[in-house]
């Protein structure tokens, strides 16, 4: 199914898939099958309450699995055009047919009356410009009116990459700290949700454009943005935890030494030469991006003092808590995108009676409506739709999920944390609904993990890996699901998972049908895991074959050297079975050094799960005497 499909649509391709009869979808949810039928039809609307809980039905949240870009193009058609234009405009391309843009935009900006539209013809005009005189003047209007804005979102955010190479550094480094660095209303920084995203290519402009001015202070001042608001350890992206590493290296150097151009090199060539011998001769976003970095600050060498003290602004923060309901999230969003009501309700087609009904008591909203206001006001639906809103996740399954993760190691269950466990069942068995049923599964496997060990708790990993395996496709939550209970798959279950990871290697990485990037890599790494276990060298070297022989997808954005790691650990295994303790030995010590090179200090999160597989590989199929085969390495992640 396309991502363009309506979102309902979706939805009943997953009920067929999960072989669920719409009886159950619409006792769960709350309308009547023949509404279901009007909804399938293009002809209905569910209420917002009726909405979230179809979704919860199928474990959906706008904030994850998909659940935004699922509606992105059917229901929010102005932000999905808008997001477009801005894409084509950052692009280094000839503009494609300016006159029918300039129309619609146009047409666009007299239906609404925003100031949005306005910028983006400003911004046409910009990449159109034949002067640098005009470039300039354009790209001050449109900074101008970004600045009335305090709360920038991805709107804002890219129109600013646009305009920035054409603004002088004062203002862009003003825009930097003012607007795109975040203190959240507690006043703990971290990176603002709104422009994570965007946080590589802003942190490269801002760098690039602090080296052109030829001052260590400028320089300095960018660099430490990058390491204020960029990735927390936490963060599982590798590309960022790379990024910030390197930084991390070059702030002390700009700060207390005057490093020319061969000794900011120095710091890149480890970095470039361990990513290109993980590439292998793939090209990847990520080098093509470190690879731009140093040449800004290598070209623009030598730099000088200007012994200018450096004002640290305060950074504007979000403007809202987010309320209670999502009636009162949607009248906070407006307040901050500075719409009055009276413009809201002309975007979203309702009465002013209706949105305050549902500002008081989240009734009377239908999900059309409610995504019709979104996209007037640049929102997305996860700015107003909270897991709190979607039931039998937050209020039933999360909580035994913590209370359970708290009693590994002590082996004990409290016996408060038993009725929980029963009421999920019986909510489960309620829905005839085999999603909660599995996340039952989840908690008794849990459960019997604690008190009685694996070999016990088989079993219901091994039901929930049947139940699965009648789902006629998975999507991203099964696939995230998975990545926990495939140790207790056998052969035949492997095959199945590795026909299916193959068949979904070619698509993008952000859709629901599909699975994050970085999760598909845990998944095969489970899948050898689950092998290890068999000790059967055949079975395990099936599933490095077939890693070593599928190629790295287009298009993948961020993680993409996780294929090339992965890859190369599967050398590793399969050396493990066919060769000599020292070879062993030298590629995973060797492997391990171009990771660590890669992200000096602390080792990305993801890499763990590649050392719980090395010590699996240990323990299951090298068994008895695998200490003294592979030495120290074993004592690594012991």
């Amino acid at each position: 199914m396309s991502e363009n499909e309506p979102y309902y649509k979706l939805l009943d391709e997953m009920r067929s898939s999960y072989h669920v009869t719409v009886k159950q979808v619409c006792d769960y949810a709350g309308f009547s099958d023949r509404t279901y039928r009007r909804i399938q039809r293009g002809e209905a609307s569910p209420t917002v309450e009726s909405f979230c809980r179809w979704w919860a039905f199928f474990n959906i949240f706008p904030n994850a699995g998909g659940g935004n870009r699922m509606m992105q193009a059917a229901n929010f058609p102005i932000t999905t055009y808008i997001n477009n234009v801005l894409d084509h405009l950052r692009q280094d391309v000839t503009i494609a047919q300016p006159e029918e843009m300039r129309a619609k935009l146009t047409a666009f900006s007299q239906r609404f009356k925003q100031d949005d539209f306005q910028i983006l013809l400003k911004l046409l005009d910009l990449r159109l410009a034949s002067t640098q005189a005009e470039r300039s003047a354009l790209a001050k209007s449109v900074i101008t009116a970004l600045k009335r804005r305090h709360f920038w979102t991805d709107f804002e955010t890219q129109c600013f990459l646009i305009i920035a190479p054409y603004l002088s550094w004062t203002v862009v480094s003003h825009c930097m700290m003012r607007y795109l660095a975040y203190v959240n209303p507690q006043g703990e920084p971290r990176p603002r949700i709104h422009f994570i995203y965007w946080y590589e290519l802003l942190l490269l402009n801002y760098i690039q454009m602090a080296a052109q001015t030829h001052i260590y202070e400028n320089v300095s001042l960018a660099l430490s943005w990058g390491r204020g608001v960029g990735p927390q350890p936490e963060d599982g992206s590798i590309d960022r935890q790379m990024i910030y590493a390197l930084i991390g290296q070059l702030v002390p150097m700009f700060q207390s030494a005057s490093p020319d151009g061969a000794a900011i090199a120095t710091v890149f060539q480890p970095v470039r030469q361990a990513a290109a011998t993980l590439a292998a001769g793939h090209s990847l976003r990520l080098t093509t991006r470190l690879t731009r970095l140093e040449q800004a600050l290598v070209t623009n060498a030598p730099y000088h003092h200007d012994r200018h003290p450096r004002q640290v602004l305060t950074p504007f923060p979000v403007p809202y808590v987010k309320a209670d309901s999502p009636g009162q999230r949607l009248d906070q969003l407006r307040q901050a995108r500075q719409f009055s009501i009276k413009e809201l309700c002309e975007v979203a087609g309702i009465s002013r009676s209706v949105y305050r009904r549902f500002c008081a008591d989240g009734s009377g909203l239908r999900i059309d409506e409610l995504c019709r206001a979104l996209d007037g006001i640049r929102g997305k639906l996860s700015d107003v739709l909270l897991i709190s809103d979607f039931p039998f996740w937050l209020d039933i399954y999360y909580p035994m999920v913590s209370a359970l993760l708290q009693c590994y190691g002590s082996g004990s269950v409290p016996d408060s944390v038993l009725p929980g466990i029963e009421r999920v069942h019986t909510e489960a068995m309620a829905a005839g609904n085999p999603v909660f049923l599995a996340r039952w599964l989840t908690l008794e496997r849990c459960r019997i993990e604690v008190q009685q060990g694996d070999i016990a708790a088989a079993p219901f990993g091994q039901q929930e890996l049947e139940l699965m395996s009648g789902y006629d496709t998975w999507y991203s939550t099964d696939y995230y699901n998975l990545q926990y209970v495939l140790d207790y798959g056998d052969l035949k279950i492997a095959q199945r998972v590795m026909k299916r990871l193959i068949e979904a290697m070619p698509k993008g990485q952000y859709y629901l049908l599909d699975v994050n990037f970085q999760m598909r890599v845990i998944i095969w790494l489970n899948l050898l895991s689950a092998m290890y276990k068999t000790k059967d060298a055949t079975a395990i070297k099936a599933v490095t074959k077939v890693i070593l022989h599928l190629e790295m997808p287009a298009g993948i954005g961020s993680g993409e050297i996780l294929w090339c790691i992965l890859q190369r650990y599967c050398h590793y295994v399969d050396t493990v079975i066919d060769g000599t303790a020292e070879e062993a030995r030298a590629k995973w010590t060797s492997l391990e050094q171009l990771v660590q090179t890669l992200t000096p200090g602390e080792k990305p999160p993801v890499w763990f799960f590649f050392g719980d597989n090395q010590q699996a590989l240990v323990a299951h199929y090298l068994g008895e005497g695998a200490h003294d085969y592979l030495g120290e390495l074993y004592e690594i992640y012991r």
